[in-house]
């Protein structure tokens, strides 16, 4: 159906979500900002600015029932729906992670983006039968950070070092997988962030994040 099925295993993530059936393609595009201008004698002189955001767009299929491609435990279509609600009332930017893997297990490459999502939508047709198909349309996130300057006693400006640092947390050196766990919640939880599930994966050997097993042993030494 409109071309989109289980492509090797390739797994998209969207803020530690796996979608059940991995889109067939995804079109990112980054347009330049750079301007033309016409000098008085006629001739013409382009400044170079830096190029916008990159843009991220694709479509997946939320299935009703459970296909033979789907890897992911089915969740109702109204969970993604949800999702992708929250995810645009939030105001939030999070995680976007393409896995890449052949079918043996060997690790090709694998993006983690910050992104937020800009726009989506959903069709319910026909041909579809009682699946869902959703484009969806992510912007790469860019923060804002701030300075922080305070008068000492000279009455000179001083820029405050140190500033917007992270707390320093003890990561343990091994983590015993409950139920209910995926390889990105637990990154999520003892590192803060879902990056690291790739080299703890490839540490474990772990080929599927979505799929560990209850009492597990991980290794989380990197």
């Amino acid at each position: 159906m409109f071309g989109i099925e289980a492509v090797g295993e390739y797994v998209f993530c969207l803020k530690g979500n796996i979608l059940p059936i991995t889109p067939s393609e995804i079109s990112v595009s980054v347009m330049g900002k750079n301007q033309v201008i016409s000098l008085i004698n006629g001739s013409e002189i382009n400044v170079l600015k830096k190029p916008s955001l990159a843009t991220i767009n694709f479509k997946c299929l939320l299935p009703r029932q459970k296909y033979p491609f789907v890897k992911v435990s089915l969740k109702p279509v109204s969970y993604y729906l949800n999702l992708f609600e929250n995810l645009m009332n939030s105001m939030a930017d999070f995680d976007f992670i393409i896995f890449r893997n052949t079918p043996d297990g060997i690790t090709i490459s694998n993006t983690v983006l910050r992104v937020s999502l800009e726009s989506y939508s959903y069709i319910e047709a026909k041909e579809n039968g009682n699946d869902v198909l959703v484009s969806l349309s992510l912007k790469a996130y860019k923060g804002i950070s701030t300075k922080k300057y305070e008068i000492d006693q000279n009455g000179k400006i001083q820029e405050q070092s140190g500033l917007m640092r992270k707390v320093e947390k003890e990561i343990p050196s091994q983590y015993v997988v409950k139920k209910g766990d995926t390889l990105l919640k637990i990154c999520r939880e003892v590192f803060g962030e879902e990056g690291m599930c790739f080299e703890i994966a490839k540490k474990n050997g772990i080929i599927n994040p979505n799929e560990l097993i209850v009492g597990q042993i991980l290794d989380l030494e990197v």
